[in-house]
């Protein structure tokens, strides 16, 4: 059996991503298409404080599918297909999610969504910080990132509050329903049983990739006597 070295793995995904980016040269050359409408349509100053929370979300959810959608390109033209569904399954997510705030309520879905985001940063981050004080271990700059996560979402909720919102309903209503509800509520329930049932297998690792990364060969030396 042959082993390889990091070395030779980089060659490898050099040559192969090098060779496909030809081979796939008109498709790719769209990518400078979508990059150009996005940045004209992306850049310029947003806020989640803002009375249009919506706008802020869209520009930065869009931005990340936009990078995702790029790393994923790279790993399918390096020769790594299968790793790209992990990637692909964050995109469709939240495409879902922004369909259903934009069809039911675009600035109070947009609240609910960066609400429920601060609550499981700042709970994330108490976690940790707790953890390391009863250990008593280092927790650097822990404490003043779980204050500035605490105090912006103070303020969130304040805005939310002037806009006469309440924020814990948004926060059940577009924060923490699942995307499964979600389908439902949008009548795709076969978009959840199929297509994200399929991407998550690759999260989850249900063996959907095994096919692309071993080769099946009939030995009865693999099999019970």
């Amino acid at each position: 059996m042959n082993t390889y070295d990091w070395n030779w793995f980089e060659k490898k995904i050099s040559e192969s991503l090098k060779t496909n980016s030809i081979k796939h040269k008109k498709i790719l050359d769209f990518i400078k298409n979508i990059d150009s409408i996005l940045q004209e349509a992306l850049n310029h100053p947003i806020s989640p404080f803002s009375s249009r929370p919506q706008d802020y979300l869209a520009c930065i959810t869009i931005t990340r599918c936009f990078r995702l959608l790029i790393s994923g390109l790279n790993l399918i033209l390096s020769g790594f297909p299968e790793c790209a569904s992990n990637l692909d399954r964050s995109i469709w997510e939240i495409g879902i999610r922004l369909s259903y705030i934009n069809e039911k309520n675009p600035t109070g879905g947009a609240f609910g969504w960066l609400l429920y985001s601060y609550e499981s940063d700042i709970s994330m981050l108490k976690a940790e910080y707790e953890y390391r004080i009863q250990i008593n271990e280092d927790f650097g700059n822990l404490l003043l990132n779980l204050q500035s996560k605490e105090s912006d979402l103070k303020n969130l909720r304040e805005k939310a509050k002037e806009m006469n919102y309440d924020p814990d309903k948004l926060i059940n209503k577009f924060g923490k329903l699942g995307i499964g509800n979600i389908c439902e509520i949008l009548n795709i329930r076969k978009a959840y049983d199929v297509s994200y049932n399929y991407l998550s297998g690759f999260v989850h690792e249900q063996f959907r990739a095994t096919e692309d990364i071993s080769i099946q060969v009939d030995d009865p030396m693999c099999q019970d006597s």
